[in-house]
């Protein structure tokens, strides 16, 4: 399949280099490796460079997704964010251009503590209610949305739930079925916080996957999931698979002050994550599930 779609490429970048008024001429194509749901490529022709994303034409709507969330997230100058050039769809192939951006890892406590501030820069854009203005992925899972005013009852019905139905039909087990259950029913036992929940703008998939610094040490995040949710949920994602060195904790500490209740909440905002990972992956995740679960109800 992915060859079929590799087969257009000629086509996409033409296409692309017309949007960009730039010259084919000596076009080199690199495949870039690490992602899972779609073929990527950085392209560079003899005056420019962009990243290329493409997949099947079915998947042009999750390029739409990306392009609205990259360019709410660009609203936020501590952050690098990739620009949208054109997205679009060839014969069978959809694609989505990007600017290129070099990127690497962050190698200093001063580079982590600049995202951990940029992070909570991010953060402090707001609005008045929870949700996003249309559904878009978590991976290439349908993440629904809308607005709510609660931000429990959007964490309940637009997250927990969606994702525990859909593993229900992925043959998730009886038993973590009803402990899931109970635990959604008792959401709001876990928000006993001074503040309330403010509704932050959200990468929402902040894996150490997801980030980098470019060449100025400017801190970049990519392939978001965004609406607007507590901020406690994307600091959450950062612990669930690590990656994240205590510098980058410390400096957001600093910027914005986390509420106390984060350790039991942080939990609660990774069971989505771990849900969808069943979903996505499998039966791996179960023995991690039941533990998280298990563990969230001893504190209601």
């Amino acid at each position: 399949m992915r060859q079929m779609i590799n087969d257009h490429l000629p086509d996409i970048i033409d296409q692309v280099c017309q949007s960009l008024n730039c010259s084919q001429q000596n076009t080199q194509i690199f495949p870039k490796h690490g992602g899972s749901i779609h073929s990527a490529f950085h392209i560079r022709t003899h005056n420019t460079d962009f990243f290329l994303k493409t997949n099947h034409k079915h998947c042009q709507h999750m390029f739409s997704c990306e392009v609205n969330a990259l360019k709410a997230l660009s609203a936020c100058t501590a952050l690098k964010i990739p620009q949208p050039i054109l997205v679009g769809s060839i014969s069978s192939t959809s694609f989505l251009a990007m600017e290129y951006i070099p990127m690497q890892p962050h190698t200093s406590a001063s580079s982590w503590k600049r995202f951990g501030s940029a992070l909570a820069e991010l953060h402090k854009m707001t609005q008045d209610s929870f949700g996003w203005h249309e559904d878009n992925y978590i991976g290439s899972t349908k993440q629904p949305n809308g607005f709510h005013d609660d931000w429990c009852d959007f964490l309940r019905e637009n997250r927990l739930n969606h994702q525990l139905k859909l593993a229900i039909s992925n043959h998730l087990p009886e038993r973590i079925t009803r402990q899931c259950r109970k635990l959604v029913d008792h959401l709001e036992d876990f928000f006993d916080r001074a503040s309330p929940v403010s509704p932050s703008l959200l990468h929402g998939d902040l894996w150490s996957g997801n980030q980098a610094a470019d060449p100025f040490g400017q801190p970049v995040i990519f392939d978001p999931a965004t609406y607007f949710g507590d901020r406690e949920a994307d600091l959450a994602m950062t612990e669930l698979f690590g990656g994240f060195d205590m510098s980058f904790y410390e400096s957001y500490q600093e910027n914005w002050p986390l509420e106390e209740g984060y350790h039991r909440r942080k939990h609660l905002y990774n069971l989505y994550h771990l849900l969808n990972h069943f979903n996505l992956f499998g039966s791996s995740y179960l023995t991690r599930i039941e533990q998280v679960v298990s563990h969230l109800l001893t504190e209601i």
